[in-house]
């Protein structure tokens, strides 16, 4: 949960061209009278003009096809936007794609294949309980491993046919308490969570893999619902809400915001409902058959207290605790985002309406409009809201928002509050221990309160110096600076810092299509456009935490040399790799004396191709050597590479593996057999793992090099062999990376391996900057200022020393 303050204080100006739609381009934008003169519309996928629209349907309608809006006359600082009551109905954003979506549906759903099926089987999940069965998922990878083959037949069957087996609906439901309540003899102060059998989660899990795919590939879910999906947090969530308050607040607009929760949410899903929507949607026949058998004639025992009842059934609902569950469950509440001028935002069951304008009036009437729309929705679709959890903010400290209330469909009057709790981010959690996993509480949202004030840093750094005297078991008046050395616990103000920095890296790796990433480009291009307009008399804007978030890494790296990452490149059923990955799990020495033997004696249609990369420090970049050794002994081919002093050895090995099957694609012959050596097994495990992840443009090319010599009627596998243990292979490869280390480089590309690494050498000069600062205040004979600090990975303990735990 956020608690959100009515006292919010905004940094930065609300563009024309920023509001809701994040794919609408205003061009042709000049500055002159008060009023918009709407021109029209092209609709770029069917290519037709389409006239009669409002200027309100052109600006605040939810993208599905991108327009390109023509205007002119048009004030940038005018404070509010005229509006033109429309002759036609306003369509709701998920008709205009539907007919796309369907056939995109229909098209996109291959039977099961057998790397979605061992994905699933081999998911190491901890701390899950099993379900009345007494199945573990350690049993089910062992299973699997022993009779794949039984498991890929039965599991295509079930998937395929679209049947869930009546003995995997049973299931343990136990009650835990909701944390916080007021009122334990309240059954809504509890949580029912379903312990399901595991074999049947695989299925589940198989089929939410699916549909998440497709969530961010389609129009599947609106684009404003972003838990229950990939890479979605509720920090990118929070982030949405604050920066949008930022940008409202700049333009001197008032932003208002009402929290609505959905009641039950899982345990109120009409199985009828569902499936219509899914129907609606033409999902395929057999998915649909599946969630029928899947929600059908479930059964469920209560736990709680010890005590345990007999199998009751269940007419309602989807289980909490399925893989599948909240996949399904933003597919039920899909359709109660209609386009108009309110801004959504939701995570799972909570939603959030904002709205703006020149008066908590004007919000409070958009409000209204907005909730009673959702609640008729909410109607039509069998979905009821929480009035307890319904709550009313106003962005401001002024008194006025006191008496700006809001009547909602069913009579009530919400009255606005000061403060708000929201998505688990909740400054009490400060004040909790810091050690081991309770820093991740305390440091909880702080992307989005940090910035470096110096009061949290104060209590931050009490709550650290107590955590220091407990790890340490030293005297009270134990100097600070040598214990956060010795327990290599880095000061509250880096480690936030370098939070800031994460975040910012994260949003480097993911989609340009997240949401996160779609308000980051708006703020840069109104960034840009205000400094078109720029005069020495107007104040330069303040940034929005999310604009600083970006800078935080923005000199740190050229954005035009950094590797590429194709999103959604791999469906879950492609996940299949062309290639064995063989990684011995003997020891170097014993491994290397196995494969010297193989390769002596090995067969005449083999050629062999060992890998090597290096990095020196008085090298010019990484070096990375590739030997190409034939079937009678002989070296047909040699090449050294210099990729450059922003890579790392893990990227440089990626890129020796894929030359090296890209250049026996160039020589391969049917029957061939291709066996490819390398001495790290990170880059191994990368290579036969397809995900949207950096290295990936390697593993692109690697797979499409593969399946080129598989067309040719030849093998090819990729081999992990010990480094430095006698290989001669491999140790020829290494003396061609050390020669390649002090050639020029091929390649600027930046990898975001250097990029994560950089900011990990950051932290430890920031802090090393610190300690040196806080040394100029020492006397001259202090030992801090003869000898440098020395910052270690983790705590150094003697070997002379015993440990015991009470």
């Amino acid at each position: 949960m956020i608690y959100i303050s009515k006292g919010f204080k905004p940094l930065v100006a609300l563009a024309p061209n920023s509001l809701n739609d994040p794919d609408i381009q205003i061009i042709d934008i000049t500055q002159g009278k008060h009023t918009i003169q709407f021109i029209n519309i092209y609709n770029e996928t069917d290519q037709a003009k389409e006239k009669g629209h409002t200027i309100e349907r052109c600006l605040y309608n939810t993208p599905l096809t991108h327009h390109t809006i023509l205007v002119g006359d048009f004030n940038s600082h005018h404070p509010c936007i005229p509006r033109i009551k429309s002759t036609k109905r306003v369509k709701p954003w998920w008709s205009l794609e539907l007919k796309a979506l369907r056939k995109r549906l229909s098209n996109e759903w291959p039977d099961l294949t057998e790397s979605e099926l061992l994905n699933a089987c081999s998911a190491k999940i901890k701390g899950k309980t099993p379900g009345p069965d007494g199945i573990t998922q350690d049993i089910i990878i062992q299973a699997y491993k022993a009779i794949p083959k039984a498991f890929f037949t039965l599991f295509s069957h079930l998937i395929n046919l679209g049947y869930y087996p009546s003995c995997w609906k049973q299931a343990t439901g136990a009650i835990l308490k909701k944390p916080s309540k007021p009122d334990y003899s309240v059954p809504k102060a509890y949580r029912v969570i379903a312990l399901l059998n595991c074999l049947g989660k695989i299925s589940e899990r198989i089929l939410a893999q699916r549909l998440s795919y497709l969530a961010e590939t389609t129009q599947l879910l609106h684009y404003s619902q972003m838990g229950g999906k990939q890479k979605k947090s509720a920090i990118d969530t929070a982030i949405l809400l604050t920066t949008e308050i930022e940008r409202n607040s700049r333009s001197k607009k008032k932003t208002s915001t009402l929290f609505l929760d959905v009641k039950g949410a899982f345990d109120h899903i009409s199985m009828n409902k569902l499936l219509d929507i899914c129907k609606n949607l033409n999902l395929p026949t057999s998915l649909i058959a599946w969630i029928s058998s899947f929600l059908k004639e479930r059964l469920l025992k209560l736990l709680f207290d010890g005590q345990i009842e007999i199998f009751k059934p269940i007419n309602t609902g989807i289980p909490q605790g399925s893989p599948i569950s909240p996949i399904l469950f933003l597919i039920y509440i899909r359709d109660l985002f209609l386009a108009n001028s309110i801004k959504y935002l939701s995570y799972i069951d909570d939603i959030a309406l904002t709205t703006f304008s020149t008066s908590w009036k004007k919000n409070i009437i958009s409000l209204e409009r907005a909730t009673k729309q959702i609640y008729a929705l909410g109607k039509e679709n069998a979905i009821q809201f929480d009035l307890a959890k319904t709550e009313l903010i106003h962005f401001s400290t002024s008194k006025d928002t006191k008496t700006a209330s809001i009547k909602l469909p069913n009579k009530e009057i919400i009255q606005p509050s000061t403060i708000i709790r929201w998505l688990g981010i909740c400054p009490k959690t400060m004040r909790q221990l810091y050690i081991a996993y309770v820093t991740s509480i305390a440091d909880y949202g702080s992307i989005l309160w940090w910035k470096r004030q110096n009061q949290f840093k104060k209590i931050l750094q009490s709550l650290q110096n107590l955590a220091l005297r407990k790890i340490l078991e030293v005297f009270k008046t134990s100097p600070i600076k040598p214990m956060k050395i010795e327990a290599v616990l880095y000061p509250p103000e880096v480690q936030l810092n370098a939070g800031i920095k994460q975040y910012a890296f994260r949003l480097l790796k993911i989609s340009p299509s997240h949401p996160v990433n779609l308000v980051a480009t708006k703020l840069a291009t109104e960034k840009e456009n205000q400094d078109v307009v720029a005069t020495p008399q107007r104040k330069q804007l303040k940034p929005t935490q999310l604009e600083k978030i970006k800078n935080s890494i923005q000199k740190d790296f050229d954005p035009l040399t950094l590797e590429g990452i194709h999103h959604f490149y791999f469906p879950p059923w492609k996940k299949e790799v062309p290639y064995k990955v063989n990684i011995s799990k003997l020891g170097k020495e014993e491994a290397a004396m196995i494969h010297n033997l193989a390769f002596k004696y090995r067969c005449k249609n083999i050629i062999i191709i060992y890998i090597d990369a290096l990095s020196i420090l008085e090298g010019i970049g990484v070096g990375v050597g590739i030997v190409i050794i034939l079937p009678n002994g002989r070296i047909s081919y040699q090449e050294i590479i210099n990729i450059g002093v922003n890579q790392f050895v893990y990227n440089s090995e990626l890129l020796g593996v894929t030359k090296a099957i890209e250049y026996a694609n160039s020589i391969t012959q049917r029957g061939n057999k291709f066996k490819i050596y390398s001495d790290n097994q990170a880059g191994l495990f990368r290579l036969k793992t397809p995900f949207d992840l950096p290295g990936q443009s390697c593993q692109i090319k690697a797979i499409k090099a593969a399946e080129a010599i598989q067309n040719k009627g030849a093998e090819i596998s990729l081999n992990w062999v010990p480094g430095h243990t006698s290989v001669q292979g491999n140790e020829l490869a290494d003396s061609l990376a050390k020669e390649a280390t002090k050639i020029l480089s091929s390649s600027h590309e930046t990898s975001y391996t250097s990029i994560g690494m950089d900011i990990k050498r950051m932290k430890s000069e920031n802090w090393i900057a610190i300690l040196n600062t806080n040394n100029f205040h020492q006397p001259s004979s202090t030992y801090s200022r003869n000898y440098p600090w020395k910052i270690s990975s983790k705590i150094r303990v003697p070997g002379n020393i015993k440990c015991w735990v009470s």
